[in-house]
């Protein structure tokens, strides 16, 4: 409801969560003209490729596992925010 009334630039979601999995959110945000155009990178200890797989057919744009690196998820995130805002000019 929050990405809905307050569009964020960028979604981190994490596939376990305690009422429904991560992808089942992204779904619900791909879903909605309000958030479907908003990057969601997924976050997970888990690093089955099936996972992955399910990430980006939910309508994930990237999928880190954990443990990460900073750096790395900077960079991840500043090239999906970047990507974004030179749709939003096109």
């Amino acid at each position: 409801m929050f990405a809905k009334e307050n569009p964020p630039e960028l979604i981190l979601l994490d596939i376990r969560l305690p009422d429904m999995d991560g992808f089942q959110v992204c779904q619900l945000l791909k879903e909605d003209q309000r958030t479907r155009d908003i990057p969601v990178i997924f976050i997970s200890g888990l690093d089955d490729v099936v996972d992955k797989i399910k990430g980006f057919a939910a309508g994930g744009v990237d999928y880190i596992t954990k443990p990460f690196q900073a750096g790395e998820m900077l960079a991840r995130m500043e090239t999906h925010l970047t990507l974004r805002r030179l749709q939003k000019k096109v």
